[in-house]
């Protein structure tokens, strides 16, 4: 029987057996999300057709029919007697012994078809076009099994293809073979014929680089191909003609991919300054005037900017990521900060700026990313369930480009933290990304998030010496996909900044260039290509601080006291007891003074509205009114990328890149 493939199911309703998707459709769902995100991703599928030396066209075909063979697991009779009724219902000439139970011990269907990959898809594959001569046999061959490897991976964990068949002998029986072969050469019949380039040795360590990427696609898209609201299920394999099937899949796709927010954004062709057009009278300072001056359109490029605290080092990250994204293939930014109260400020200022990066006819979505963003209100104020999201298209369409558009985010990006970084610009703390090059399921979706975007990294220097070691290779797998890096901090080591500089040229294939002996500070560092060039920066009229030690905490709290009224003030303690200690002292001997306790150990919903009332009486925007006469009890949490600015400041002994930082809040 030539359609014998549709008597397997993939899905079943919970609460309806009688409703269930056949196997063949739903890996014509995920073929199609993928053929569709490629087809609107052109500047990626050329990057990557370019990267392994064959055409876009090629390229799309030998993914998407890899995408169809992601669940060959569920061939197995072991994965159909899941649900006995179904099986039977489809498969009625098989005695039940013929369909022995479910083994989990044997791991997932996943790593199932990897057994099936392996013994029964070479042959087939080979014949689809793939140049196996005698002298690349073994080439082609390795090229198969990391693409295997790749598409089996969709659940989030690496699967192994055996060599010796045992998976396939296990749990696939000839007739499951049999069809399983009938299904990918009817995929190849319809995705078009020769889908593989010529895969030499050359290519397997290319393609090795370009199998996360596309794991993580492959992940993307089986959730997306999995949303029975979209692809609702079908059961009727009678009538149902394959290549109609696929095109009908095709159009849902495509509906799919825009109403999820994933759709290609064109980038603006303003100029950077209308990133800072909410700023009244706004100047370039000394960093800022160097970021618009730097262009190219290398890939993978470097950014290393060394300023002092209050030096407006954000607003020229945001101008160099303007001009990437505007000249190069980069299609959004992700902002990875040490704190979830610098996340919130930072998404508070993205709130303003993130839409000009793109065209104004474009919708993008800007996304809170840390462990509590849930807790946000003015994120979760800003999410749009699938309906909003289509109106909102079409509102987008109609406005006139001097409009002001509402901050959103589509609520299908913001529902999971694994798919927050698939949001055209995402605002986060660091350990969102640094989860991508720690072996925890679903990494290589994380990395997907990222590949395309400038990734902006704050604060470089506040890690210890594990995270700094994650983020050398966060920054090496950037730079091996062709991303731009931004990192910026106000005190970085320089043997830190070597290090930073070392992964970036390791993922670029290139020898490290050794900094020269006298660094400059302030310094912008601009690595592209094979270059690399430092611009010293013009310091700003300096600030001056006077400093003068207290032994005692009865010294501290007389300071205070002879501090005028008009005056805030902030006292940063190192540990959390001593916050909670200090508040009560300065609350006794000052009760006319209103004191603001700040700290991480709040509950949620009270650090988030300790954090909107700092900002809202020390920020930029505060009024002599809002401050006067406030203390601020505070541990560590104030010290960095909040925009904040006291009159007065008290810090305990802390080491000095640290100390610096806490100047930076202080008459900024």
């Amino acid at each position: 029987m030539s359609d014998a493939f549709y008597a397997y199911w993939a899905k079943v309703d919970r609460d309806d057996s009688d409703r269930f998707h056949l196997l063949v459709y739903h890996l014509l769902d995920v073929a199609a999300v993928v053929h569709e995100f490629l087809r609107v991703h052109t500047q990626t599928t050329q990057r990557w057709a370019q990267v392994l030396g064959t055409e876009e066209l090629q390229l799309r075909k030998l993914l998407t029919f890899w995408a169809a063979l992601h669940d060959l697991g569920k061939f197995s009779p072991r994965f159909q007697n899941l649900c006995p009724t179904v099986r039977a219902r489809l498969q009625p000439h098989r005695v039940e012994e013929d369909c022995p139970v479910y083994d989990s011990k044997r791991g997932r269907h996943a790593r199932w078809g990897g057994g099936g990959g392996d013994l029964t898809l070479r042959s087939s594959w080979i014949e689809a076009g793939a140049q196996a001569t005698d002298e690349h046999e073994e080439d082609v061959l390795e090229a198969l099994d990391i693409l295997a490897s790749t598409s089996f991976g969709h659940h989030g964990i690496p699967v192994d293809v055996p060599e010796d068949g045992t998976y396939t002998k296990y749990f696939l029986q000839e007739e499951d073979r049999h069809n399983l072969s009938a299904f990918a050469a009817q995929c190849l019949n319809v995705f078009g014929p020769s889908i593989y380039p010529e895969f030499e040795e050359d290519h397997l360590d290319v393609l090795t680089k370009l199998s996360w990427p596309w794991a993580g696609l492959f992940t993307l898209c089986d959730w997306i191909g999995s949303d029975a609201d979209v692809f609702p299920y079908r059961s009727d394999a009678c009538g149902t003609n394959f290549e109609a099937y696929w095109e009908e899949s095709c159009e849902r796709a495509a509906c799919s991919i825009r109403a999820k927010g994933l759709e290609h954004k064109q980038p603006t062709s303003s100029s950077w300054r209308d990133l800072f057009e909410h700023i009244p009278n706004f100047t370039p300072r000394p960093a800022q005037d160097q970021a618009k001056e730097l262009r190219s359109s290398a890939p993978g490029q470097l950014f290393i900017l060394e300023d002092e605290t209050g030096s407006g080092k954000t607003e020229a990250a945001l101008i160099l990521a303007h001009h990437l994204i505007q000249d190069t293939d980069a299609q959004g930014l992700y902002i990875g900060l040490p704190t979830m109260a610098t996340s919130n400020a930072m998404y508070e200022r993205m709130t303003r700026v993130y839409q000009n990066f793109f065209a104004p006819e474009e919708t993008p979505s800007l996304v809170l990313a840390h462990g509590r963003a849930n807790f946000h209100d003015g994120f979760q104020d800003s999410l749009l369930t699938r309906e909003q999201t289509q109106v909102a298209y079409r509102e987008q369409a109609e406005r006139a480009p001097t409009e002001s558009n509402a901050v959103s985010c589509v609520k299908w990006l913001a529902d999971s933290r694994k798919r927050a970084l698939l949001a055209d610009v995402g605002v986060g703390t660091i350990d969102q990304a640094l989860m991508g090059v720690l072996p925890l399921r679903h990494q290589s979706l994380r990395l997907f998030g990222l590949h395309n975007k400038v990734l902006i990294l704050d604060e470089v220097h506040a890690y210890d010496m594990y995270t700094s070691k994650l983020l050398c290779k966060l920054i090496r797998y950037h730079a091996m996909q062709g991303g731009h890096t931004i990192l910026l901090s106000a005190t970085l080591p320089l043997s830190l900044k070597e290090k930073l500089m070392w992964g970036h040229a390791q993922g670029r294939g290139q020898r490290h260039q050794p900094l020269p002996q006298h660094q400059a500070y302030p310094c912008l560092t601009h690595v592209h290509g094979t270059q690399t060039e430092h611009y010293a920066l013009d310091s700003s009229e300096g600030q001056r601080c006077a400093f003068e030690f207290a032994h005692t905490t009865n010294e501290v709290l007389t300071q205070l006291e002879q501090r005028p009224f008009t005056e805030c003030v902030c006292w940063v303690r190192n540990t959390v007891a001593q916050a909670m200690e200090a508040y009560d002292l300065v609350r006794a001997r000052m009760p006319d003074r209103e004191v603001i306790l700040f700290h991480s150990k709040f509950t949620v919903n009270d650090r988030n509205n300790i954090e909107q009332r700092v900002l809202r009486h020390f920020g930029k925007r505060s009024t002599a009114q809002q401050r006067s006469g406030r203390v601020v009890i505070a541990t560590q949490v104030v010290e960095q990328s909040l925009d904040i600015d006291f009159d007065f400041m008290i810090t305990d002994l802390a080491p000095i890149d640290l100390i610096i930082q806490r100047v930076g809040r202080l008459q900024r």
